[in-house]
């Protein structure tokens, strides 16, 4: 043993003793460090793209586009916008504002009603033309001539309320409107459960629709809950708290556009739904799993904010444990290529260079000398391990703070919401994502020792990674894992066992989350593989490659 550890000592004094090798991992650590601040300086074109377009750039826009248009009535519209958008600009109300989020389409319908019901008192449009026009959704039924100037009164007074409300309401009125706008959405669905209920016809959809409205309701409910407390602690707008209320309540307005399943007759070849689940009863799950899911986001919504505990999704870019998760499987990938480096070279460089013979003749084994080599990559890559979790954990908090890096994170465990250990999750990340890493390395020290060119190994073990990478994302699209999971093919990325449903089902309801979004996504398919099942793939493979490496070069002849 002490002779083998001397072998490994030897290999890092020759590795260090280079001074290519030394640059190298230099190199490696200072990315290592600028990895936060390229994902900082994403955030923040992320957030210019959001805000490019001002309110003020639009109305010189919407300017523009009258002095080239010759037709009156879309240039009176387009007035009336305007003049909408100037209320909002001229008291520092930008598109990020919660005055503008909460109350601009509502005064703009005054507005427009405003304008043509005055077009229409004045004699400047006939109502046949208005309802021609670009003003036809703002006119009432059965309206008379007579009734032009009442309703004009009625809105120029609807009108002067509003800018007073936008100009001096507080958050906590919108968090009331919020919540009234939930509340009436509630009541909405419970009278069409009632009258769904009070008529029903007992058809094939009609068990799914009591379904899809019993499950909004209760959707609703939960939603109602997050805006409560809103109202009560009096929630900073745009916080991550503002954003899970935001999300909830569009689950909730989602879950009535799920339409009902199609029936058992409609379920043929020739129907596309035959093609992707094959029978009906997968196909019917599927549906029923969906609904579930909306429902669970609401949930989940719900818990983090009474919890205090947020989300990745939500959070986004803000999130210092997204950030921290992010740069260190980015660094892995650094960390792979530099181990692949040295497992092409560290033996072909003994041929090029002529020791060969002279290494071979100590009275160590060939088996043994190698395996030293070997070793040496494998430790160079545990100690760059080490040195990625805590490099990456400083400059996180460096760029983005301790924000929520020690929050737990949520999982889902037989239908309940539990609390689980964030960092843990991100260590184990850490620890699969390295099977790939180990994989490649082998297969690069595997290539290169046969045929002793390190240019050969090295190229072999990146377009492997490239190639087996692209395949990997095409079989993320399958549905149907039971011959591919008997392939090493699904697991080849391994850190994806790791992954958070909940942070996917909040992210697909969310549109992949605010910003850049959590580091790795969670895929239904790991419901049908195994994480041990993974292990034991890359055993079987890195094994073929130690067995196809040792096993030869024993009888290889060694020349100078």
């Amino acid at each position: 043993m002490k002779s083998f550890a001397k072998l490994v000592k030897n290999e890092f004094i020759k590795i260090f003793a280079q001074t290519a090798y030394k640059v190298l991992l230099i190199i490696m650590v200072v990315l290592f460090m600028l990895v936060p601040a390229l994902l900082k300086g994403i955030t923040a074109l992320i957030d210019f793209a959001d805000d490019f377009y001002t309110i003020e750039e639009d109305i010189e826009y919407y300017q523009s586009s009258i002095e080239e248009s010759d037709d009156e009535v879309y240039n009176e519209y387009i007035s009336v916008e305007i003049n909408s958008l100037k209320l909002f600009a001229d008291n520092d109300m930008g598109y990020d504002s919660w005055q503008y989020s909460s109350m601009y389409a509502d005064y703009l319908n005054i507005c427009m009603s405003e304008h043509i019901y005055g077009l229409l008192k004045n004699g400047e449009i006939t109502l046949e033309d208005a309802q021609d026009s670009y003003f036809s959704s703002y006119l009432g039924e059965n309206v008379t001539e007579g009734d032009y100037a009442v309703i004009y009164e009625k809105f120029s007074s609807e009108k002067k309320e509003y800018e007073d409300l936008i100009l001096n309401s507080d958050i906590s009125e919108f968090y009331n409107k919020l919540y009234n706008d939930i509340s009436e959405i509630k009541s909405q669905y419970e009278i069409y459960l009632g009258q769904l209920k009070a008529n029903a016809l007992y058809d094939d959809n009609y068990a799914y629709d009591v379904m899809i409205f019993e499950t909004a309701i209760e959707a609703c409910t939960h939603s109602q809950s997050i805006v409560k407390i809103l109202i009560d602690e009096k929630v900073e707008y745009d916080s991550w708290k503002y954003h899970s209320a935001i999300l909830a309540q569009s689950t909730v307005v989602g879950i009535t556009y799920i339409e009902p399943p199609i029936t058992l007759n409609d379920f043929n070849d020739e129907s596309y739904y035959y093609e992707t689940y094959g029978n009906y009863e997968e196909y019917l799950a599927e549906w029923k799993n969906a609904l579930k899911d909306r429902l669970t986001v609401t949930k989940v919504l719900e818990y983090s904010v009474k919890n205090n505990v947020p989300t990745q999704s939500v959070q986004g870019a803000s999130s210092s444990k997204n950030t921290y998760a992010l740069t260190l499987t980015s660094n892995i990938e650094l960390l792979m290529y530099f181990a692949v480096v040295l497992a092409g070279l560290i033996v072909a460089n003994e041929f090029s260079s002529g020791t060969a013979r002279l290494l071979f003749v100590r009275p160590h084994s060939r088996n043994k000398i190698l395996l030293s080599k070997y070793a040496t990559i494998m430790l160079l890559v545990f100690g760059l391990n080490i040195a990625n979790l805590f490099i990456s954990f400083i400059y996180t908090v460096l760029f983005n703070g301790i924000g929520d890096i020690f929050a737990p994170d949520l999982v889902i465990n037989d239908g309940m919401i539990k609390e689980t250990s964030a960092l843990l999750n991100i260590f184990g990340t850490v620890i699969l994502s390295n099977f790939r890493v180990i994989f490649i390395v082998s297969l690069a020290f595997m290539m290169s020792t046969l045929c002793k060119k390190g240019a050969l190994g090295i190229v072999v073990g990146i377009v492997t990674d490239t190639l087996v990478s692209s395949i990997y994302s095409i079989v993320l699209l399958a549905t149907d894992f039971s011959v591919l999971k008997f392939t090493p093919l699904p697991y080849y990325m391994m850190e994806i066992f790791s992954s958070s449903q909940v942070e996917y089902l909040i992210s697909m309801q969310n549109g992949m989350g605010i910003g850049l979004n959590t580091s790795v996504m969670y895929y239904p398919m790991t419901e049908q593989l195994s994480v041990w099942g993974g292990i034991a793939n890359y055993v079987i493979w890195i094994g073929v490659c130690l067995v196809a490496t040792f096993l030869p070069f024993r009888k290889q002849e060694i020349k100078n």
